[in-house]
């Protein structure tokens, strides 16, 4: 393995591992917030901490386990899979409740955004419909309403400006310094 190719891959391990923490971080912070702002609503501490350990525990690994390393990027796919799967479960069990239907859009765009190939934005993309059409069959009210025509937009504006989102992130992380972690 040449050393350019060596650094390319500490580069992405390193992006990964920021990744991680800060969607682990995240998800748990919003527990916080959802139980400030809707105290009644159903958002058990003990499955969102599973999810957070979950993330953390591949975090950890990949520091001591060249195997993880070498499949983190799969491993961060099954992280944003798992956080998306365990928030439809909430807005499931919270009987699609408009502010969970906001916070699916925010959940969608966040991690819409973790992605850096056609391929996993759009397996990512094909996921979240088919759990929004699981949703909407088991919470017929959402049908009429703009959960899904919401969320495909979403899906086709984060998949159409995904090459755009990553010639900036290019363009900043080789001209600038200041964005050493691109």
């Amino acid at each position: 393995m040449n050393q350019w190719n060596s650094s390319e891959k500490l580069r992405e391990l390193t992006l990964y591992r920021r990744l991680l923490v800060v969607a682990g971080s995240t998800y748990l912070l919003w527990w916080f917030a959802v139980e400030m702002l809707l105290p009644t609503s159903f958002n058990p501490f003990g499955s969102r901490i599973a999810v957070v350990v979950a993330i953390f525990l591949v975090w950890a690994a990949s520091f001591v386990s060249t195997k993880i390393q070498h499949t983190i990027v799969p491993l961060f796919l099954g992280s944003t899979w798992l956080i998306t799967f365990h928030y439809y479960y909430l807005f499931l069990n919270n009987g699609g409740d408009f502010n969970w239907v906001v916070g699916c859009y925010v959940t969608v765009t966040a991690i819409g955004f973790c992605f850096f190939t056609a391929r996993q934005l759009l397996s990512y993309s094909l996921y979240v419909v088919a759990l929004s059409v699981i949703l909407v069959i088991m919470v017929p009210h959402l049908l009429p309403s703009v959960f899904l025509p919401g969320l495909l937009t979403i899906l086709i504006q984060a998949n159409l400006g995904l090459r755009s989102r990553l010639v900036l992130i290019k363009t900043l992380s080789t001209s600038n310094p200041r964005f050493p972690w691109l």
